[in-house]
């Protein structure tokens, strides 16, 4: 459904024009061309709208994770564009992909979920659970960051409220009846100010960037609601990553020095497990969360 060459222009856009919506243009542009920021969002909704009308005119299914791994990144670039520019283009088009989302959840099609042996309000996939419908906690912090960003950042600009906030407070729900699904899979520990999630499929605790991708979905809940919940929740996954970190020498980095993890860290850190082969795999979502808790931080100087 959506190709790759694409998706790297797109997500190198936004991310750009978020940087450049607070500065603006570094100079004044030339007469005969538009300026960096004015071309880059026209690179975007060139490249990118169209994408998302074709994907409103499929139905929506997360069955192989297509929506945690297709339309939460779609979701995710809207209300990055949204955020650097307060055009309601980006919250029309997000409303109208987002509800197309929260339609397809498994509560409004009773669908079971296979190991919890009920119908929960998420997001199912048979893939990686061997052909059983089951709610992973990576596909709902996925798909749910993007909505309860949506509602902070409409609930907090008086010019939104006034078209989006009915669309705020829905998404809103949306997003705290599905983190809801894994309030038992918490666990507190080992040390005092560290937590992690426990999976039921798996039977141990989830790989670094799966849990993590829950708790950048609780910043943004935490910014949006105020729950002192989804911040504690944040904090300590973000600390259990951080306590399980060690420096290392890499040739990619030509011999500088990097700070990498274990895609599973341990939960007990030992010498033994120090020791072992440590990486960096799929570190966008827990590089992402220390990105969001520096930005989120700093702004409200209350972490």
């Amino acid at each position: 459904m959506f190709s790759h060459r694409p998706w790297f222009v797109v997500l190198a856009i936004f991310q750009f024009v978020s940087v450049c919506a607070a500065a603006g243009p570094a100079s004044a542009p030339a007469t005969t061309r538009p300026s960096d920021r004015t071309w880059l969002i026209q690179r975007y909704d060139r490249q990118f709208l169209p994408q998302v009308q074709q994907t409103l005119s499929q139905p929506a299914t997360n069955e192989s994770g297509g929506i945690a791994w297709g339309h939460s990144y779609m979701l995710s670039a809207l209300v990055e564009m949204l955020d650097a520019t307060h055009d309601t283009r980006y919250a029309d088009a997000f409303v109208k992909l987002g509800r197309l989302v929260a339609d397809a959840r498994d509560d409004k099609h009773n669908r079971k979920d296979q190991v919890r042996n009920r119908i929960v309000k998420g997001w199912g996939s048979v893939k990686y659970s061997d052909n059983r419908h089951y709610v992973w906690a990576v596909h709902t912090g996925m798909i749910i960051a993007p909505m309860a960003r949506f509602a902070g950042i409409v609930l907090r600009d008086p010019s939104l409220q006034a078209g989006y906030r009915a669309d705020a407070m829905f998404f809103l729900q949306v997003a705290v009846e599905s983190d809801a699904v894994h309030d038992d899979q918490f666990r507190q520990g080992p040390a005092p100010d560290e937590g992690y999630l426990f999976d039921p499929f798996l039977n141990k605790h989830l790989p670094l960037n799966q849990q993590n991708a829950l708790a950048r979905a609780w910043l943004r809940l935490a910014d949006a609601t105020g729950d002192p919940k989804y911040l504690d929740r944040s904090r300590k996954l973000a600390r259990f990553l951080k306590n399980r970190m060690r420096t290392t020498r890499t040739v990619v980095m030509s011999g500088n020095t990097g700070r990498t993890w274990k895609a599973r860290a341990p939960v007990l850190r030992t010498s033994r497990t120090r020791g072992s082969m440590w990486t960096s795999w799929c570190s966008a979502p827990n590089a992402r969360l220390f990105s969001i808790w520096r930005t989120w931080c700093g702004s409200r100087k209350r972490c």
